[in-house]
């Protein structure tokens, strides 16, 4: 398919266009969903036939060598594309071990100019609850995306959160300007509201009453639990009426349920889904419909000679700048406003009605953020960071050691205190500017925070928390201490070189970049640990925020490196965090933690399953390996398959292949030794520690062992020989009690079953395929299960759940599919042709089981297989009426195997024309089967 049929030389938006008349510019036929579409040159492609005709995967791209990128695809996730650094939607070309993406036209556009921030990660940063990133604004759909704060068009260099559908907008201007704290708001004016994280689900903005969930950021009063959305912080109280005693603030809301209640006519005037606007007096709770506060149609102004008529809305020109041409202010475009229809005048309507109210958020730069005057030494103040009143102290009890809330440094006299809550604030703290300028952040100036639990100066390196000074769109940060000592201006470019030298590539990702840091063990109420030993961090670590966070020692980083597993001997391993993949060694998910993956291979391991496996127990009665697993493993309430007892929190030996669980006494592993390798008899020991070097090796191999984990030991040497528990055992190769009795076959080796019994069923690939030949017609038989499959979203624990079922007649676990909820459903898997029997015919088989809960299949789903040679079989099937909570076949077509045919088979099922909803599909794999 030629690509250049999909590329355009504008950059298409990507909606519904169910209403359009429009013609699809490849198949000619008209829009009928999503679509792209060029507005200047009523260009348009349907989403199914750019879907259709795109490669599903592309290798070795010059923006994106070192791995392959996928297709994906989405109809409500926008993206940034980093080759052009713009906001996109729609198709991409991604790289989920970078987080990288391709909008689908630069990936194939010739074009080869680097994106605008020479070619860097586009800057994230999380002071939201939710990482924001820069990126340059374009329109994506139809509609325009709005500033939360400004409430105006969205252009130039913006910031957005994009993570899981959320979407928060800041101009770059916005998010410098906005206030960390707001004094004296018309809403709240009897005490200052500072700019807080939001931790409850069910909270509402008090000013428009709705939840608060989509921001998690919010300005709010620490004593009286008032909260406002950043966006609803700008708004006023504006218009003055006789009805009611209060003045009534104009709000434009869109909500998915209806909440207000108009106070006259009584009706609910939320248009769910879309945009409502109304009047409200926040102090009462009242909303008014526009209509039933009897506003005129038309009225007249002193200022202008021609009669002015009510507007919805009215936008000038395209400048981005709308302003009240009687009160000479800033006005909000798609507030409805008074205009002259003979010329461009327009006006609030509160100042065409002259009934404007003047009032103004406060953001003044005062340095006492007291709610009293604490000018002068108090015996009590009341802060705005705490609830209670703060009491004088001049100085401390004998042996008390205080930290200050604010500076995270220690209190040594005069302080402020509240002793029920274990609150302490230095006095000088409590008079702490709320916005400085600094010469290690000349850009911008920085505003004070409170609530940041925890964070590293970018000025010392310090972990800590308290209060922060940050520029959000720099995500630069400065604690208390750092932000208010002066530095001496000939040392301004020594200390900004210094803080270059802080970072390294982060090996887990190398678009990310490792922060150090330096947690002081003072901090207790801040203990941390390191993501790979799982020991506390108490000095020097590193952190990368884009890696969810991870922290870890610098000792330990460098064991962050390619290993070889003789596991898996076919590629190396790489250190990764990982995101929900299934780890292939103890089966259960990888949650956001360090872990290794082979880039070549769908393989990943938990860290602590990979240094498992590093060493494995040979014993005569099990035909494969087994592995030490440590105590309070993820296993804890598995049985062991010897003496049916639980596993607990006993270290155990796993046999991966069996799916097995054997506690140590089980194996057995015998409690004393002989062995060739040292002179005296060795004893099992639960854990052993030589010294407090901290460094811990094996006598035999030389290689380093966990202290925490079970050992041999020389008692005579008074310890000054240990090993590993498998080096000592494979010297000797011990036959140890017999092993029959554990649930696990133990008669031969898939590798025997291949020699010695070709009819056998064979496991490969880790389960993922099953081999047999069939016995009447000596011919080839395999069956793909779902873990072999490619399924989109399959991954994403919202769409699809990964579960393990016993194969039929076998004890053998292997993985099954079930989907949870999508609207596209896509899966191929693939075999190479050669591996069958040749001049046969063969049968494909898709075999499925519905769940009782199942809905969505009235719709036929389309099945079919692809040859090399590009011949295609398709079939329709509609999976509504087959039994629910059984197996079922489809039988999707049949082909011939011949000499002429050589390469890859690829089996697909896939149900996207009618994008309606589908659950309740369990997938257990393809069969295919030879028919002669």
């Amino acid at each position: 398919m030629d690509i250049k049929r999909f590329l355009h030389e504008h950059h298409l938006l990507y909606d519904d266009y169910s209403e359009s008349e429009a013609i699809c510019d490849i198949c000619n036929q008209k829009m009928d969903g999503l679509a792209y579409s060029c507005e200047r040159c009523e260009f348009w492609l349907h989403n199914n036939c750019v879907h259709q005709h795109l490669p599903h995967q592309i290798s070795a791209h010059p923006f994106h060598s070192q791995h392959k990128l996928s297709l994906l695809w989405s109809n409500h996730i926008d993206y940034i594309c980093a080759k052009c650094f713009n906001l996109s939607r729609g198709h991409r070309y991604h790289c989920k071990d970078c987080d990288f993406s391709l909008e689908y036209q630069c990936a194939f556009s010739t074009n080869d100019e680097k994106n605008r921030l020479n070619d860097e990660t586009p800057k994230k940063f999380s002071r939201f609850n939710m990482s924001l990133t820069l990126f340059n604004y374009r329109r994506v759909k139809k509609d325009e995306y709005t500033c939360s704060w400004c409430e105006m068009h969205l252009s130039g260099m913006s910031y957005g959160c994009l993570d899981e559908g959320v979407y928060i907008w800041f101009h770059d201007s916005c998010l410098i300007n906005m206030p960390s704290i707001i004094f004296k708001h018309p809403f709240h004016p009897s005490h200052p509201l500072p700019l807080l994280n939001v931790y409850m689900d069910n909270a509402l903005c008090n000013a428009c009453n709705l939840p608060i969930w989509e921001f998690r950021k919010v300005y709010c009063c620490r004593k009286c639990e008032f909260q406002l959305h950043v966006h609803c912080a700008k708004l006023r109280p504006s218009l003055k009426v006789e009805l009611h005693e209060h003045d009534l603030t104009f709000f434009r809301i869109k909500t998915n349920t209806a909440t207000h209640l108009c106070k006259i006519c009584g009706f609910n005037f939320d248009a769910i889904g879309t945009e409502s606007a109304f009047y409200r007096c926040v102090q009462c709770n009242f909303n008014y419909h526009f209509k039933c506060l009897t506003i005129p149609h038309s009225t007249s102004h002193k200022y202008h000679r021609h009669d002015l008529m009510l507007m919805d809305s009215y936008i000038e020109d395209v400048s981005e700048e709308y302003y009240c041409d009687i009160c000479e202010k800033e006005r909000k475009p798609k507030h409805r406003v008074y205009s002259c229809k003979k010329c461009k005048f327009v006006a609030h309507i509160e100042c065409a009605l002259k009934k404007f109210v003047d009032m103004k958020l406060d953001q003044s730069s005062t340095s006492i953020l007291l709610d009293s005057e604490a000018s002068t030494l108090k015996v009590q103040i009341e802060h705005f960071d705490h609830p209670h009143p703060l009491s004088y102290k001049k100085a401390i009890e004998q042996n008390e050691n205080l930290l200050c809330n604010a500076c995270r440094q220690k209190i040594f006299d005069q302080h402020y205190a509240c002793e029920d809550c274990k609150y302490y604030l230095h006095e000088m703290c409590t008079t702490l500017s709320h916005e400085v300028s600094h010469p290690l952040h000349r850009q911008h100036p920085l505003k004070l925070f409170t609530d940041i639990v925890e964070f590293t100066c970018h000025g010392c390196r310090d972990h800590s928390g308290g209060f922060a000074y940050i520029c959000l769109p720099c995500d630069f940060q400065l604690d208390v201490k750092c932000a208010t000592t002066p530095i001496a201006p000939n040392n301004d470019g020594q200390r900004l070189n210094e803080m270059e030298k802080v970072f390294k590539l982060c090996p887990f990702n190398q678009n990310h970049k490792l922060e150090f840091f330096n947690h002081r063990p003072n901090l207790k109420d801040l203990a941390m640990e390191c993501d790979a030993c799982k020991l506390p961090i108490l000095g020097p670590g590193y952190t990368c925020r884009d890696c969810f966070n991870i922290k870890i020692h610098e000792s330990c980083l460098s064991h962050m490196q390619e290993i070889q597993l003789t596991f898996h001997p076919l590629h190396p391993l790489h250190p990764q965090i990982g995101d929900w993949e299934n780890c292939s060694a103890c089966r259960f998910k990888i949650i956001e933690s360090i872990g290794y993956s082979c880039r070549q291979c769908d393989f990943h391991l938990h860290l602590h399953c990979a240094n498992s496996l590093k060493l494995a127990l040979k014993i005569k009665s099990h035909m494969h390996n087994l592995y030490y697993f440590g105590a309070h493993y993820e296993k804890s309430y598995q049985l062991c398959n010897k003496c049916k007892s639980y596993i607990g929190k006993e270290p155990f030996y796993y046999c991966v292949e069996c799916n097995i669980n054997l506690h140590l006494k089980c194996v057995p592993i015998p409690c004393l030794v002989k062995s060739k390798c040292h002179m005296h008899r060795l004893t099992l020991k639960n854990h052993f520690v030589e010294d407090d070097y901290g460094e811990y090796y094996c006598d035999i191999c030389e290689e380093e062992r966990n202290s925490k984990n079970h050992c041999y030991y020389c008692e005579e040497c008074a310890g000054l020989f240990v090993a590993h528990i498998e080096c000592v055992l494979l010297t000797d190769f011990h036959e140890f009690s017999n092993f029959k009795d554990v649930d696990s076959p133990t008669e031969k080796s898939s590798m025997d079953k291949l020699l010695f019994e070709p009819h056998a069923e064979v496991y490969l690939n880790q389960n993922r395929e099953k081999y047999w030949v069939d016995k009447k017609l000596n011919k080839y038989c395999f069956m793909l299960f779902a873990r072999d499959f490619s399924i989109t979203w399959a991954e994403d624990h919202r769409y699809w759940r990964w579960s393990y079922q016993r194969e039929t007649n076998s004890d053998v676990l292997i993985d099954v599919a079930e989907l949870l909820d999508v609207c596209w459903l896509e899966m191929h898997v693939s075999i190479n042709v050669k591996r069958l029997s040749p001049k046969t015919l063969y049968g494909v088989v898709f075999v499925f089981k519905l769940t009782d809960k199942a809905y969505g299949w009235n719709i036929p789903v389309n099945f079919g297989f692809t040859l090399p040679n590009g011949h295609k079989v398709e079939h329709k099937e509609v999976l509504m009426t087959k039994p629910r909570g059984v197996w079922t076949e489809i039988h999707i077509g049949e082909f011939t195997t011949s000499s002429e045919i050589v390469g890859e088979l690829d089996i697909y099922c896939h149900e996207y024309d009618v994008l309606f909803w589908k659950r309740g599909l369990i997938v257990k794999g393809v069969a295919i089967l030879p028919k002669n």
